[in-house]
C-alpha cells in the first residue's frame, strides 16, 4: 500500500498508515493459495517494487515453480533488476506521450517509463504496457502502439475507477 507517485486516479489507499502484514504472513498466504492450486501471481501496489520483501516474495514464489508478475511505474526498475530477470512478465504503467502521461502520474514520470522500458529491453525482459485511458491519453493511443511496436511488445488498456472525485477524467 506504500507508492512514490500520486496518480490522480489511483484506485489503490496508498500511503495510508496501515499495518503492513509481515513477510513470514505473506509466504504463509502463498503456501495456502499454493496448496488451493494457485500458480499464478500478480504482484501489485501501490508501487510494489518498494516493498521491503519484494525481492524475498518473488523469490518465493519463482522458487515453487509459480508464474509470476508485477506492475510497476518504472523508476525501481534499474534498481531491482536481478529480480525483475525472475519474472515472467513485468507491466509498466504509461499513460501516453510526456505531457499526457504527467499530467496525471505527475512531472518526469514519462521520461522513468521509458527508461525501465529501455532496461527491460534491453535485459531481454518480458514487458508490456499499461495505460489507463481518459479525456487527457485517448489522443496518444498511436503513440502507445508506436511505443509497443519499438520494443516488440504488447500494450493493454484500462478505464479510471469510477468515482465521482474523478469525472473530469472521463471520457
Amino acid at each position: 500500500n506504500k507508492c512514490n507517485l500520486e496518480c490522480r486516479y489511483c484506485f489503490a489507499e496508498v500511503n495510508e498508515k496501515f499495518d503492513t502484514m509481515s513477510t513470514a504472513r505473506i509466504l504463509e498466504l502463498i503456501d495456502t493459495l499454493y496448496l488451493y492450486g494457485t500458480r499464478a501471481f500478480t504482484i501489485i501496489g501501490g508501487e510494489p517494487l518498494i516493498h521491503k520483501a519484494f525481492d524475498t516474495i518473488v523469490n518465493y514464489i519463482t522458487d515453487k515453480g509459480m508464474i509470476c508478475e508485477t506492475m510497476t511505474n518504472g523508476y525501481l526498475v534499474e534498481n531491482k533488476l536481478n529480480t525483475l530477470k525472475k519474472l515472467h512478465s513485468i507491466c509498466v504503467s504509461l499513460d501516453g506521450e510526456e505531457e499526457t502521461n504527467d499530467i496525471i502520474r505527475g512531472r518526469g514520470c514519462y521520461k522513468k517509463a521509458i527508461e525501465a522500458l529501455d532496461i527491460l529491453h534491453k535485459n531481454n525482459i518480458n514487458f508490456r504496457i499499461h495505460a489507463v485511458i481518459t479525456k487527457y491519453s485517448l489522443s496518444s493511443v498511436d503513440h502507445l502502439i508506436k511505443l509497443a511496436k519499438k520494443y516488440n511488445t504488447f500494450v493493454t488498456f484500462a478505464n479510471p475507477a469510477i468515482d465521482d472525485k474523478l469525472k473530469d477524467l472521463y471520457l
